[in-house]
């Protein structure tokens, strides 16, 4: 079985690729999730049409890629977090 994390269609497609290479795949996959989402950042997304997604690359759509930006700022600010939460060591250079 091979299940997503609730991703867009670009991390939908890796699952779809492994769930599609696999030699026996007796089960059902969970990959059926990008609903959960506000939308997407592809012009053409993986969803389910009678419980098959395509396999297929999709092609990220740059502006709807600027529509669901978040601020580096704030992620990075989590990560920093996490790390000391963690006890891990400094992180120097940290990109931009």
């Amino acid at each position: 079985v091979v299940s997503s994390a609730v991703e867009t269609s670009v991390g939908l497609a890796a699952g779809l690729a492994l769930a599609a290479a696999l030699p026996d795949l007796p089960y059902a996959c969970g990959l059926g999730t990008l609903s959960l989402l506000e939308g997407d950042v592809v012009g053409d997304p993986l969803v389910p049409v009678a419980g098959e997604i395509e396999v297929r690359r999709p092609v990220v759509d740059e502006e709807a890629l600027r529509r669901w930006e978040a601020p580096a700022a704030g992620w990075r600010g989590r990560a920093l977090d996490a790390q000391a939460e963690l006890g891990g060591p400094a992180v120097i250079g940290v990109a931009p």
